[in-house]
């Protein structure tokens, strides 16, 4: 009897939502987390007694091939310069399982952080954006 392999997830299996648009052409999507964990010392010891998280720091960063009819730029996602930043778009950032609809990782409060767009020969123009997050939820990934 032949038998689906369901043992690993594969990106072709989920979608990426920025503030609830289906978003194409990614390349890449990476989900930091940083608890800024700082090791607690006492005089005359080299090794920490304990690690002590001292906040929470939610990061997302995207490359995309850019598309000629749509960019995050026309979606309100990154800002066109530093007056736009000013206006503080905030979104959520989901990732969702494309075969049973369920939120895998909900990334709430999304800021546009930096970004950078890469132009080589022979090569697809592709663009880099990264986003701070104020909190995550979801069974993750």
């Amino acid at each position: 009897m032949a038998q689906t392999n369901r043992i690993f997830r594969h990106a072709n299996t989920h979608q990426i939502l920025l503030d609830g648009k289906l978003v194409g052409g990614f390349r890449s999507v990476t989900l930091d987390t940083n608890f800024g964990v700082e090791g607690q010392y006492q005089i005359g010891d080299i090794d920490p007694v304990e690690n002590i998280p001292n906040r929470a720091e939610y990061r997302v960063s995207v490359e995309q091939m850019v598309l000629r009819r749509t960019s995050l730029k026309d979606q309100g996602l990154q800002p066109e310069n530093g007056a736009a930043a000013l206006q503080g778009v905030v979104f959520d950032i989901v990732v969702l399982d494309k075969e049973t609809g369920e939120p895998l990782l909900v990334h709430r409060g999304a800021t546009f952080e930096s970004g950078s767009v890469d132009v080589r020969a022979s090569s697809v123009i592709s663009s880099r954006a990264s986003f701070r997050c104020l909190t995550t939820a979801g069974t993750g990934l």
